[in-house]
């Protein structure tokens, strides 16, 4: 996303990452309140949803939509577009907002209120030493041809967003590489080439990037000795290929393999569901199928 000169870059892993804070910065930050936080939490939730949708599904510019499978994060393009939208003002400021849905927070939030919610949020996020997971979320700031933001911006950036700025003396494509390699360092290297050749130019004055990585287990882990070949059932009773059938606890059943995926109508979604319980998981599957369609209602209400 290029803005005025401005990068931004974010990537998610699905693994574990380490993220240099800044204690006394951590220390002086004061956290949001319960409400505020929550407010806060529903608004991404929403912005996460309705950007999945505009990606999987297109809009009304005529975009089709992404082809195949859509990974994408959205705390971690929440955190990128909330630390930008520190350095914004006015309409500008108040634009970022609506299209974050962070008007839930009030008729007016302010900068602040936002950048608490965020830190707090954050915070509850980050695991303790024996949660058996890893996750971690570190965000930076890169100035490109001598550039230097003001010292508000940077004092928001490293007391709520962890966020260090680092000044590259460098050609944009030197700078490029570097900023990578961080954000490979930061994602246990499953994030290689965040920003791709020629992403970077002369114009180039400012580059934030987020990076967060997360490793846990599944709460029921997957058994291969409990797994066996069968018909895939549809809602409308017709059968289709046959897949690797996984039996979890006593009451619940993950169906995957080509066979299945080769038929399966795009953007469906397929999911552990009671075995035994078939008219449940008919009123389940035409709940997806609409949803689409009640996303789209809730758009044009909206507008």
């Amino acid at each position: 996303l290029m803005m005025s000169g401005l990068l931004i870059g974010s990537g998610g892993a699905g693994a574990g990452c380490s993220s240099a804070t800044a204690s006394d910065a951590a220390a002086s930050r004061v956290e949001a309140d319960s409400q505020t936080l929550h407010q806060y939490i529903e608004a991404s939730n929403r912005f996460g949803l309705e950007l999945y949708r505009q990606v999987a599904m297109g809009d009304d510019s005529g975009d089709s939509g992404a082809a195949g499978n859509v990974f994408l994060s959205p705390f971690s393009i929440n955190a990128a577009m909330d630390l930008v939208s520190q350095g914004a003002a006015g309409q500008t400021q108040q634009q970022m907002w609506r299209v974050m849905r962070l008007d839930a927070l009030g008729d007016k939030p302010d900068a602040l209120q936002l950048a608490q919610a965020y830190a707090t949020l954050d915070a509850k996020l980050t695991p303790a030493a024996d949660a058996g997971y890893q996750f971690t979320n570190a965000n930076a700031l890169w100035g490109l041809a001598e550039f230097t933001p003001k010292p508000q911006f940077l004092d928001a950036a490293k007391t709520y967003f962890a966020g260090g700025f680092e000044r590259l003396d460098m050609p944009p494509d030197a700078a490029r590489e570097h900023i990578n390699q961080w954000v490979e360092s930061k994602t246990n290297k499953l994030i290689n080439d965040l920003l791709p050749a020629g992403s970077l130019d002369e114009q180039t004055r400012l580059v934030l990037t987020n990076a967060i990585y997360f490793k846990g287990k599944w709460a029921s882990p997957f058994n291969a000795e409990q797994t066996r070949d069968a018909p895939f059932t549809l809602a409308d009773g017709g059968q289709v290929g046959v897949a690797d059938h996984l039996t979890i606890g006593h009451d619940s059943l993950i169906a995957a393999g080509s066979g299945v995926g080769s038929r399966v109508p795009p953007r469906s979604v397929m999911m552990g569901v009671p075995a035994i319980k078939r008219d449940e998981f008919y009123r389940m599957t035409m709940a997806i199928r609409r949803l689409p369609r009640f996303m789209e209602k809730m758009r044009r209400n909206e507008g």
